[in-house]
């Protein structure tokens, strides 16, 4: 079950964000699985560019999907160096607040994964330029309001959880924890 969805959100993903390959210049996706303790499962497909990379998220347990914005930096070899990981919720508060996307839930059917994919698409290409270009300046606000979105979360004793290369971190509330 887990890998027909997994097939499907593959061939959602691509019809949604062809775009990125055909109109920005962005590299053919790269596919991978990742595990982590709450999830069990993340297949990730990601898009990168010259200067952004975007990264559409499926969740095999809760059958929902995020999307990931990403500014690239070169490193003294010149490799492409992903710097920081913003939600698209962050784009959508800077330049279209008006618009809303329900993330869904683990009811979420193959209808429900593919418009949340294509709105995330037309987000991105219709108010996303700036984000695709890798502009600094649109992922400094993007930063802003993750800052202060992290200050309202720990203001209200919510537990929020971070996943960085060491691992996932949950923080905030009473129970501030790294579990093994």
């Amino acid at each position: 079950m887990a890998q027909d969805k997994m097939a499907f959100f593959e061939r959602a993903t691509t019809d949604a964000f062809s775009f990125l390959t055909t109109d920005c210049g962005f590299m053919p996706a790269s596919t991978e699985i990742q595990a982590d303790q709450v999830e069990k499962e993340i297949y990730t497909i990601t898009y990168r560019g010259r200067a952004a990379e975007v990264q559409l998220l499926y969740y095999v347990n809760s059958n929902s999907v995020t999307c990931a914005l990403s500014r690239l930096e070169r490193s003294p070899e010149g490799l492409p160096k992903s710097v920081g990981a913003y939600s698209v919720d962050f784009l959508i508060k800077l330049r279209c607040p008006e618009r809303e996307i329900a993330e869904g839930d683990e009811n979420n059917t193959d209808e429900d994964i593919t418009r949340i994919l294509c709105s995330y698409a037309d987000i991105l290409r219709e108010d996303g330029r700036e984000v695709l270009a890798g502009d600094p300046l649109i992922f400094s606000e993007m930063e802003r309001i993750g800052a202060e979105e992290w200050a309202q979360s720990l203001d209200s004793g919510a537990v929020v959880m971070l996943t960085d290369e060491t691992g996932t971190y949950v923080f905030g509330g009473e129970d501030e924890t790294k579990p093994n």
